[in-house]
């Protein structure tokens, strides 16, 4: 019988003390990330009116960007080219975005990109340049092609296509790309003829190799001022990541 064991075999008793254990680790953890924030935050290292989660997203950025020291070099070679844009020009903070638009992590961070764009549409300026990865996504260069085709004719009206495309993921045919076009309001003719010449592809093959050459290997893959950082990020990462690298520009 259970009452005959020590409290050590009994099961109850030792999930109980799993339990605990787990909850005081949990607890300390918490504990010492407040304790740690809070610290940096009295001595003006860390900016006041962050989330948790933003901080650890900060402090990670800090991280990450006090081990590059990105030359004049990759920064000029992950900015070139003519691509689209938003934002400011002239701004401290340039952030480089790589996408493949058949890309559901790119899907998933487009909305954040465009609602942080919004909010700081003075103090960032962000280039798209693609990085289509055929291997994993069959499509995805002729989604490249059809949306350079769209930027070629407009720059407003790409940023059309461009939700669009996300939007409608599992859209990718000669036909839906048309569709798209004709929404967002191109020459048709024109569109087309540019698609099925692929004129575009030099562009998008100059990008993909510059990424690479970058050290990117997925997608997104973001630069801030030519600091590299992989992955997808929601808002408060993408506002976190920004606010680190502001703090970076004022400390040099």
């Amino acid at each position: 019988m259970d009452g005959n064991r020590p409290w050590y075999r009994r099961p109850l008793p030792l999930i109980g003390l799993i339990l605990g254990l787990v909850l005081v680790s949990a607890l300390g953890y918490v504990g010492y990330n407040v304790a740690k924030y809070m610290s940096l935050i009295k001595s003006g290292k860390l900016p006041r009116g962050l989330s948790l989660q933003q901080m650890t997203y900060y402090s990670d950025a800090q991280d990450i960007f006090s081990k590059m020291k990105p030359s004049s070099e990759l920064i000029a070679l992950v900015e070139s080219g003519d691509n689209p844009t938003l934002g400011n020009p002239k701004a401290k903070v340039r952030i480089v975005e790589f996408v493949d638009y058949d890309c559901s992590f790119c899907q998933r961070t487009a909305p954040a990109v465009r609602e942080f764009m919004r909010k700081h549409p003075d103090d960032a300026y962000l280039i798209l340049r693609d990085f289509p990865i055929v291997e994993l996504h069959t499509t995805a260069k002729d989604a490249a092609v059809a949306a350079r085709c769209a930027f070629a004719q407009s720059r407003e009206k790409y940023w059309v296509f461009h939700d669009m495309l996300y939007e409608n993921l599992s859209a990718r045919s000669p036909e839906a790309y048309s569709l798209m076009a004709r929404r967002a309001g191109l020459d048709m003719q024109e569109f087309n003829q540019c698609v099925e010449a692929k004129r575009t592809l030099p562009e998008i093959d100059k990008s993909y190799s510059h990424v690479i050459q970058a050290g990117g290997r997925g997608t997104p893959t973001f630069f801030f001022n030519g600091r590299r950082v992989d992955g997808a990020m929601d808002a408060d990462h993408l506002e976190a990541v920004f606010l680190a690298a502001s703090q970076l520009v004022q400390e040099n």
